[in-house]
């Protein structure tokens, strides 16, 4: 349930280290939990899926694609506009194309085609 002490709860690095979609999963399971017991309700359940271990997912089964960098503004940006965002986002097509990236995070569909 992520709750690490009394009214203390995290997911993510707090947590251990993992990829970004465990990360993701611990944090709504924490915000869950806390949520539950602030408000006197029970216990949420837990997730009975089981997730395979990352050494255990054929990569040789996804397309080999590079990660889309980010890109940042030049450091005369900053300077002009030290309050403005560093970090630029994506267009709609590099979003789209980095989340086709998406290997599930191990989660099983019984697909057995990459293990």
């Amino acid at each position: 349930d992520g709750k690490l002490a009394s009214g203390i709860w995290a997911g993510g690095d707090d947590r251990g280290p993992g990829i970004a979609g465990a990360a993701i999963s611990q944090g709504r399971q924490a915000a869950e939990a806390a949520h539950a017991e602030l408000r006197g309700l029970p216990a949420p359940q837990e997730d009975e899926r089981k997730a395979l271990p990352q050494d255990a997912v054929s990569t040789d089964f996804y397309a080999d694609q590079e990660r889309i960098g980010l890109p940042h503004k030049c450091a005369d940006a900053w300077i002009t506009d030290p309050e403005g965002e560093v970090v630029e986002t994506i267009t709609y097509e590099e979003a789209f194309a980095e989340a086709s990236r998406c290997m599930s995070c191990g989660l099983c569909f019984d697909c057995q085609q990459c293990f």
